[in-house]
Parts: C-alpha cells; sequence; structure tokens
C-alpha cells in the first residue's frame, strides 16, 4: 500500500516536471519571450546608445524579425504574431525616435553654424 502512494506521488512529481519541462521548451513562447525581452531592453538603454549600439540592435533586431521569426513562423497562432507585431512595432518606433532626434540634433548644430557665419557670410558678398 505504501509502496503505490509512493509510486504514485513519484508519478505525479514526474508528470508535474515533464509538463514544466516542455512548457519552457516552447519554440513560440520563447522566441515572444526573448524578441520582447530584447525590445524591453533597448528601449531601457536607447537613450545612450551610439550609433555603434544602433548597428548591433539593429542586427539583432533583424535576426529577430527574420531568421528566428522562420523558425516559428508556421507555428504561430493569430494571437502571437499580433504579439509578434506589437513588438516589432515597438522596436520600429524607438528606432525611428532615435533616428528623429539625430536629425533634430544634427539640424541644431547647423543652424548654430549658420548664425554664427552669418555676419562674415554678408560681409563677404558685400565686398
Amino acid at each position: 500500500m505504501k509502496s503505490d502512494k509512493l509510486q504514485t506521488i513519484i508519478l505525479s512529481v514526474m508528470t508535474i516536471l515533464f509538463v514544466a519541462l516542455c512548457y519552457s521548451c516552447d519554440p513560440v513562447k520563447s522566441y515572444i519571450e526573448e524578441f520582447d525581452a530584447f525590445v524591453t531592453e533597448t528601449e531601457a538603454s536607447s537613450e545612450n546608445y551610439s550609433e555603434e549600439d544602433w548597428e548591433k540592435a539593429d542586427e539583432k533586431f533583424a535576426s529577430f524579425v527574420d531568421e528566428e521569426y522562420k523558425k516559428v513562423a508556421k507555428k504561430l497562432t493569430r494571437e502571437d504574431r499580433k504579439t509578434v507585431n506589437q513588438i516589432k512595432a515597438k522596436y520600429l518606433a524607438l528606432r525611428t525616435k532615435a533616428v528623429a532626434k539625430g536629425l533634430i540634433d544634427n539640424l541644431d548644430q547647423k543652424l548654430e553654424e549658420i548664425i554664427d557665419g552669418y555676419d562674415t557670410f554678408i560681409e563677404e558678398l558685400t565686398k
């Protein structure tokens, strides 16, 4: 009797461990979690990114949306695809903001150069 109870407990524990292991090995879930973690990490650090940092992030993003996506594409549900598209959109918005900020910073610098050289420019024109 004790032996049967012990076997049942061991079998139950093994079943739970097996199910947990299978769940953690779900490639779709892993892909979505890793992609989301990458974008979240990028968002947290993006204010301090250099152009080189963005190039590395862009390469990793491309890997997620190309090679890694192809590995799980056939297994994605409609809801999974929606989640992936939302993660993509979040990254693209971060990247767009970074590019816009770079353009604005560059424009500010160019305007400063124009203003600083304006008087000299006018003087040279009127000679």
